[in-house]
């Protein structure tokens, strides 16, 4: 099984960084590990390509199975904080914003799994979680 990377990555203000893709959905910045790459080098690697941010890793705190055009992947999730803060999106992506949990919740175009991730990355930043994986 693929393995996929997930960015949650939230700034001094608790706002998560959404990307809005082509088809108009809002997502976390995305990595399709290859293989023989390694997990958090490909991601900083990926984030950088698709946001323009250099981020620091801090915990890989969710890991499911997930289906992405009827293929299943193995997706882990890593808290990043930016090191910078000009967002710059890559051809891949239309659109960026930073939002806060709540207003997640409102958008349009945001998957359930995007809203339990963004819930459970800010759970632990602010010390109420744990880092196990799922």
């Amino acid at each position: 099984m693929d393995t996929i990377q997930q960015a949650v990555i939230i700034n001094e203000k608790e706002e998560i960084l959404l990307l809005q893709n082509k088809q108009k959905q809002w997502v976390l910045p995305i990595d399709f590990l290859g293989e023989n790459e390694l997990y958090e080098t490909s991601l900083k690697e990926a984030v950088k390509k698709c946001a323009g941010l250099d981020v620091d890793i801090l915990y890989q705190f969710f890991s499911s199975i997930t289906k992405i055009d009827n293929k299943e992947y193995f997706n882990v999730v890593y808290l990043c904080r930016p090191k910078d803060k000009k967002v710059k999106v890559s051809e891949d992506y239309i659109d960026f914003k930073w939002v806060k949990l709540k207003e997640i919740k409102k958008l349009r175009g945001v998957s359930q799994l995007i809203i339990e991730i963004s819930e459970k990355a800010i759970l632990l930043l602010s010390g109420g979680g744990d880092n196990e994986e799922e």
